[in-house]
């Protein structure tokens, strides 16, 4: 007679670390996190009472916390090199983040269903991100006021390229008006210095 038991563990979710590589964006690796996992021939459940069974392994959610705080896993260890590598692939966040979609796929059965699990997206003011690296934006805007604009000559040009060679930088309303520009979150770039993943 086959038995086929159950077990369950329950974690604090304030915080979860999701996959970047390979995935689109925050919904993408929520569905790569909750992903059900089969544990079968070398690789059984090892069950106490039962020895070793054929098993389905994942994660679903009792509830959610009133802040969800996301830490994205921008770095892999490549073995070839023997370093931690940058995952530099487009990323996408959604200004709302419904945990509820899809009949709430990531939700256990006993969550409560009366909760709206509805989240709304939120970067402290004081950093962002380039290229996976955190960056203060006191400071940078401090390095700016000492920056020309290419444009008219003038300090305090907050745009430009990250590329160093480059150097051109611009204040805000001129940029807007230069047509080979894009945006590139908080930066503007030249199409040939486009950073990658975009």
């Amino acid at each position: 007679m086959r038995r086929n038991p159950k077990g369950n563990r329950n974690r604090s979710c304030k915080s979860n670390q999701l996959d970047v590589k390979g995935c689109r964006g925050v919904y993408a690796s929520f569905d790569k996190y909750a992903e059900v996992e089969r544990l079968e021939g070398d690789n059984k459940y090892h069950a106490e009472a039962h020895g070793l069974q054929d098993a389905k392994k994942g994660v679903l959610f009792n509830d959610f916390p009133h802040v969800l705080q996301l830490r994205l896993k921008r770095f892999e260890y490549d073995f070839t090199s023997d370093t931690m590598v940058n995952i530099n692939n487009r990323y996408e966040f959604p200004l709302e983040l419904d945990l509820d979609r899809e009949n709430g796929k990531y939700l256990s059965p006993d969550a409560d269903k009366c909760v709206r699990n509805l989240y709304t997206l939120h970067r402290a003011p004081q950093i962002y991100f380039h290229k996976g690296t955190v960056k203060n934006l006191e400071s940078e805007v401090a390095r700016a006021s000492k920056l020309k604009c290419t444009s008219c000559g003038k300090k305090g040009a907050v745009l430009g390229c990250y590329v160093k060679s480059c150097q051109l930088t611009y204040h805000v309303p001129r940029a807007y008006d230069i047509p080979d520009f894009r945006w590139d979150s908080l930066s503007k770039y030249l199409y040939t210095h486009a950073s990658f993943g975009l």
